[in-house]
């Protein structure tokens, strides 16, 4: 009898995994990003069906040989709030833990599928168990155990700018993405974050966060505004990606130009952005203030001409990234530091 995952994630499981499941155990991601791309950008883990879903991972319970006696139980010894099991890689049915199927009428799933439903507060803080019993108390089990980690995509990064004379400014990118694996050293490692940024001659791009980095450090971490809800979250990424589609150009002294008369308030109107405008604009287009004049004159669309103030010395009336991410004394900014990922500290 056994309960297997892909630990490692690296496409199979293997003995190898099985030495893994409970030292170091797996990271399975909290499934809040919006994979089906739906209009009302509702959080896929809110949804039984989601098209294009890719954060589920097939878990799978055996036991040889094939009895039809006694019955196999599956369930979450602890963390069950955290995570949800469901039939399909899209989710299908929901298979409520704990679950136990009489093996003399039911057949047991060769593969079932978790989702991680909200992230865990410490490392392996859910832990599922499969056992076997036959009239009475368990003849055989076997358990994993799981941290479930959050990737906080939207959130804004800062380094300093470089263009000689503005150093000091800073430059701002989104996070927007992740292309690594389920395991600590891929997290950790900064060449598997996707930026979307701005620069000169390129315009709105995408890299990754070691080569947005290597730029020009230091880096000063990341950044948002607080109690940033998935679906708020999504939308910025979403925002992000239609500034992608329309080829947004660079410009550095305005933070946004438009090609009509005034700006209506779409990506598709911009014709260029500023790095911090990028930020800005996904942010504001999401109902997310990030910086207005004396703390009041907040979305770009009314105060777009406050907002073009390319400065740091006065915070309260000059914009630039390092006054955006609240690098400065009293910067009317609603940013405030966050993190790539959560919790922090994994197996």
């Amino acid at each position: 009898m056994d309960l297997d995952i892909d630990v490692d994630d690296d496409g199979d499981v293997d003995d190898d995994d099985e030495a893994k499941e409970e030292s170091p155990g797996a990271i399975v991601f909290e499934n809040w990003d919006n994979d089906d791309g739906d209009a009302a950008h509702t959080p896929d883990r809110d949804e039984t069906s989601v098209t294009g879903e890719n954060d589920l991972v097939p878990i799978y319970p055996k036991l040889e040989p094939t009895l039809t006696t006694g019955t196999l139980k599956l369930e979450a010894t602890a963390g069950g709030s955290r995570v949800k099991v469901w039939t399909l890689a899209t989710k299908g049915t929901e298979i409520t833990l704990p679950k136990t199927w009489n093996l003399a009428t039911e057949t047991v799933p060769a593969t079932l599928y978790l989702e991680g439903y909200d992230e865990s507060a410490s490392a392996n803080d859910v832990e599922l168990k499969l056992s076997y019993a036959n009239g009475g108390a368990s003849i055989s089990d076997d358990e994993l155990k799981i941290t479930v980690v959050r990737r906080n995509f939207g959130v804004a990064v800062y380094r300093d700018l470089d263009m000689t004379g503005w150093t000091e400014y800073g430059h701002a990118g989104l996070i927007t993405g992740y292309t690594g694996t389920r395991i600590k050293a891929s997290l950790t490692n900064q060449q598997n974050w996707v930026v979307t940024e701005m620069g000169p001659r390129v315009g709105v791009h995408i890299n990754n966060l070691a080569a947005f980095i290597a730029k020009r450090p230091p880096y000063y971490g990341a950044f948002s505004v607080q109690n940033l809800t998935d679906a708020k979250r999504n939308e910025i990424l979403s925002n992000a990606t239609n500034c992608l589609a329309e080829s947004v150009e660079y410009c550095f002294m305005y933070i946004l130009t438009y090609d009509g008369g005034s700006w209506d308030g779409t990506i598709a109107d911009i014709h260029e952005m500023r790095c911090d405008g990028l930020v800005e604009a996904c942010y504001e287009l999401a109902g997310q203030d990030v910086w207005g004049r004396n703390g009041t004159h907040y979305p770009i669309q009314n105060w777009l001409s406050e907002h073009d103030n390319l400065g740091k010395d006065e915070p309260q009336t000059e914009l630039s990234p390092i006054v955006q991410r609240g690098g400065v004394t009293n910067s009317p900014t609603r940013f405030v530091q966050t993190v790539l990922f959560q919790p922090g500290t994994l197996p």
